[in-house]
């Protein structure tokens, strides 16, 4: 059968299952489920990735974004194809019950393999047979079957010659007919989601944000309330349940507070209540910077003022200066400590609401962001976990997901309140406005579970890395890769500090610089003086400074009068104990 023949009502066998529901016993189609992940990871593509990012993945891939559209989606569609083997159909045997006897036949020697690897090893073939180049560890084969395996959180590592073999692969996931199965529904993702021709490349960076992608899609249509609903309809054929995914896709991104949105523009008093003007420092900013970054992209700056002087409100201007430049939408504050993080998550939620949104969310992320009050209002459920806390391990740890049911419950008029679902684990991280500590942050360039996700999470807006100085030396390396990570991924970047070093400022400015492909920095400082800003422009690395003007200004401001008096002291050693101190005596 041909593909057109597949996509029709009882074309192509939809019994193997991707999901299975051990309360109730309900069976969903695998076929299903990946198309459901394949229109969720559309929709994210149009309503939740920024324009940046997705200048990112198609400067990766080679290809206009319209056509990347199309591929990603594909390429998250086929994230459970290894689901399709013999090992997995077995779990459960009321779900195995339904194979057809074909399948059952050619199961021969069931090998224990997890999903993500067959995804991966199975997948690497099927994309090599719809025109993907195979070479060495960076060609868009290897990388794309790497998507596929890592979208459980860890990239693995492919041994095209060995266990991902043609022999290999028929020797331990199945037989002819397994393998005939799996390139039709191959064949038919392609197909549906109107793929044309593959990649001629897949950058690392790319490749990193399509497995995030991947990873937040599988979530959103892993969800219980997704497709429960959807396993006790009638049945479809893969192009009528295709139609449907898209619709369910779209009010379910909406629904998570997922989709992007722009915050009205108000005056500089009406988004930092409180203050009547800004300062010399803020107002310097405010006129020279949006030029700038007009005129030569996305950078990173760095401010340095004393404590109190209005180092955050700076940080925030310059946050919708460069996402009004450069293609980003949101702000992620980075703090040293969860005081600190609790602190500044008030100011970034009174921001947010002070330009009157609908609903904007913004989120506190940190080991006990759930005992902070003015983040939970108290009107969170007692089962609610922090965001660090997943679903159990084990083989279907991504469909236990009841913590994160269904509920419709609001939580009151504020518009900056997350909902449940975006307060989980680390789905907070995705929220558009986020505060948390560093080491949430830092654990994007750590070899640990999910880093592509939170990778995804961090770039496509402003980073602001609050105390900078604050680190110890090996947080202080990490903070070195981050930067050089969001230079890559072109996201724009703020330090604020009031005692870094000017060594330590121009080391962590030539770690982005050199992230965004400018390494001739070597012997150029970037120190923006004291107090001051600096902007390092990505596309030529270039130094601004603060005008000499503006610094005077700031400095006069903040001058203070000292006042100093000298009293006479006679200095006596004490001698012998019980001895009495004359008045304006001193002794050791």
């Amino acid at each position: 059968m041909g593909v057109l023949e597949d996509v029709r009502y009882e074309g192509v066998d939809l019994r193997p299952w991707g999901k299975f529901d051990g309360a109730t016993r309900m069976v969903y189609s695998l076929l299903f489920h990946l198309i459901d992940v394949g229109a969720v990871a559309g929709v994210l593509w149009d309503r939740f990735l920024t324009p940046s990012q997705r200048e990112v993945i198609s400067a990766g891939l080679g290809m206009s974004q319209e056509r990347v559209r199309s591929l990603v989606s594909f390429l998250a569609a086929m994230h459970d194809i290894g689901k399709l083997i013999p090992y997995f159909q077995s779990l459960e045997s009321v779900a195995q019950m339904r194979l057809g006897e074909d399948l059952l036949a050619d199961a021969g020697c069931v090998v224990e393999v997890p999903h993500a690897r067959a995804s991966m090893h199975a997948g690497l073939r099927l994309l090599v047979e719809l025109g993907f180049e195979l070479g060495g560890n960076d060609s868009p084969a290897v990388r794309a079957a790497q998507c596929l395996g890592g979208h459980h959180g860890r990239f693995l590592q492919l041994d095209v010659d060995g266990t991902a073999s043609a022999h290999r692969v028929q020797a331990t996931l199945g037989g002819p007919v397994w393998q005939d199965l799996r390139r039709r529904y191959t064949r038919l993702l392609w197909h549906l989601f109107g793929v044309n021709e593959p990649p001629e490349r897949v950058s690392v960076e790319a490749a990193v944000l399509i497995t995030g992608l991947t990873m937040v899609a599988d979530r959103v249509a892993s969800q219980r309330r997704y497709w429960v609903p959807n396993a006790h309809t009638p049945s479809f054929g893969a192009a009528e349940h295709h139609s449907q995914a898209r619709r369910q896709a779209e009010e379910e991104v909406e629904r998570l507070g997922l989709a992007r949105f722009s915050l009205d523009s108000v005056s500089f008093t009406t988004a930092h209540p409180g203050l009547v003007e800004p300062n010399a420092l803020q107002a310097s900013v405010m006129e020279e910077l949006p030029h700038l970054v007009a005129g030569r992209g996305s950078g990173i700056a760095v401010v340095t003022d004393a404590m109190g002087a209005g180092k955050s409100v700076t940080a925030l201007e310059m946050a919708r200066i460069f996402n009004e430049h450069c293609g980003t939408q949101g702000v992620m504050w980075l703090l040293p400590s969860t005081a600190a993080a609790d602190q500044a998550y008030e100011v970034l939620d009174q921001y947010v609401r002070a330009h009157r949104p609908e609903y904007a969310p913004v989120t506190l992320v940190h080991h006990h962001s759930d005992l902070n009050e003015a983040y939970t209002q108290q009107r969170l459920f007692p089962e609610d976990a922090s965001v660090l806390d997943g679903p159990p391990d084990g083989p279907f740890a991504d469909d236990q997901d009841g913590l994160f049911a269904d509920d419709e419950t609001e939580y009151g008029p504020a518009a900056a309140c997350p909902d449940r679902w975006l307060r989980g684990r680390d789905h907070a991280l995705l929220a558009q406005y986020s505060v948390t500590t560093i080491d949430q942050a830092q654990m994007a360039v750590l070899p640990v579970r999910h880093s592509a996700l939170r990778m995804l999470a961090l770039s496509g807006r402003t980073v602001v890395v609050d105390e900078a100085h604050a680190l110890d030396a090996f947080s202080q390396l990490q903070l070195l890769r981050l930067l050089h990570w969001l230079g890559a991924l072109n996201s724009p970047v703020v330090l604020l500090s009031a005692t870094m070093p000017a060594s330590t400022t121009t080391e962590l400015v030539r770690a982005y610089l050199s992230g965004a492909g400018r390494t001739g920095h070597h012997g150029v400082p970037f120190a923006p003086g004291y107090p001051g800003w600096l902007f390092a422009d990505a596309a030529t690395g270039t130094a601004h400074l603060m005008p000499e003007a503006a610094q005077d200004r700031q400095r006069a401001a903040q001058r203070r009068t000292a006042r100093i008096r000298t009293r006479p002291v006679t200095y006596r050693r004490l001698g012998q104990t019980g001895r009495s101190v004359d008045a304006g005596s001193a002794w050791p």
